[in-house]
């Protein structure tokens, strides 16, 4: 394991970020970004690395149907996501229905990354995690 400090560890993790997806960029990417103070890294992410290849999720979605506490409603609501809709990005929604059971939603989310990973059995996934 490689130990880093960084005096802007948000610019340098998104350089790495790009770097990975400028090395697979020929290859089926699945990006799961986490929530929280980890997602402003995505902040720095520039439209060039972005593409149809790509697959966008969430990696730690909070069961709930408050657009406030769940991930993926924030995640919809920032630049980076503009700019993956714009570049064409795939992306797998972890909304919860009210209806929902915590069951249910997590059986839905497996189910669409199992499919993702039939679909893609050469892919590669790139995790953000803060």
């Amino acid at each position: 394991m490689e130990i880093i400090y960084s005096e802007q560890p948000e610019l340098d993790a998104s350089n790495a970020l790009c770097d990975l997806l400028r090395a697979n960029s020929d290859t089926a990417t699945l990006l799961m970004v986490s929530g929280g103070s980890a997602r402003s890294l995505l902040d720095f992410i520039p439209s060039d690395v972005l593409g149809s290849h790509i697959t966008l999720c969430v990696l730690d979605e909070r069961y709930s149907t408050d657009e406030t506490i769940n991930n993926y409603a924030q995640l919809q609501q920032t630049q980076f996501f503009q700019r993956c809709i714009e570049r064409g990005v795939h992306a797998i929604s972890t909304h919860v229905s009210p209806t929902d059971s915590l069951e249910v939603a997590a059986t839905r989310m497996n189910l669409k990354l199992r499919e993702w990973k039939a679909q893609n059995p050469a892919g590669v996934v790139v995790v953000t995690m803060g």
